[in-house]
């Protein structure tokens, strides 16, 4: 039998899979999940604002790039995410 234990690997990993799927709600969910168990997981964070990005909501995203690049400055991924969620604000 196997048993899957949760921590915040196996959430990162649901929510790559879920992202990969283009299941974007579910993605977020799986990584605000794996944020439960470390809440300065620059990576999660990012995750989270690249999948409301491809779902459209471009406030959602850009809060959590922001909260990203608090945690981590020079994490240059995120600051491509956010640029691209505050571009489509401003269309």
């Amino acid at each position: 039998l196997l048993t899957i234990h949760a921590n915040e690997s196996n959430y990162m990993s649901l929510g790559n899979i879920y992202y990969n799927a283009e299941k974007y709600e579910k993605a977020i969910s799986a990584y605000q999940k794996a944020l439960t168990y470390n809440s300065k997981n620059t990576i999660a964070y990012n995750n989270i604002c690249s999948a409301y990005n491809e779902l459209g909501k471009w406030k959602e995203a850009s809060e959590n790039c922001e909260k990203a690049l608090k945690i981590d400055s020079s994490f240059v991924l995120a600051k491509n995410n956010l640029n691209w969620a505050k571009e489509n604000i401003k269309k």
